[in-house]
């Protein structure tokens, strides 16, 4: 969660990124809580910051924002998708 906030916190205009929805696309403008994507010449969709899932490019840049720079996990923490499964077998 802590390096999707920092991926969301660092976009600008012409980085390239996948929405939640799955949708690819530029960053044309940035603006405080939404972002304009271009996702086809001339097609520019207003999307909100948190909606983007990750930023693409050359490893080199996406790879910028590093483990290294988040908070150790708390090892007693059980991740969500694991603790989802276990509630089925109840």
């Amino acid at each position: 969660m802590r390096k999707h906030q920092l991926v969301v916190s660092s976009l600008r205009t012409g980085d390239e990124v996948v929405t939640a929805g799955g949708v690819y696309g530029t960053i044309t403008s940035v603006d405080e809580d939404t972002l304009a994507v271009e996702v086809a010449p001339g097609v520019v969709l207003r999307v909100l910051r948190s909606a983007v899932t990750s930023r693409i490019g050359p490893l080199d840049e996406v790879d910028e924002i590093d483990e290294g720079d988040m908070d150790e996990v708390d090892e007693d923490t059980e991740p969500v998708a694991e603790a989802a499964a276990g509630e089925d077998d109840l």
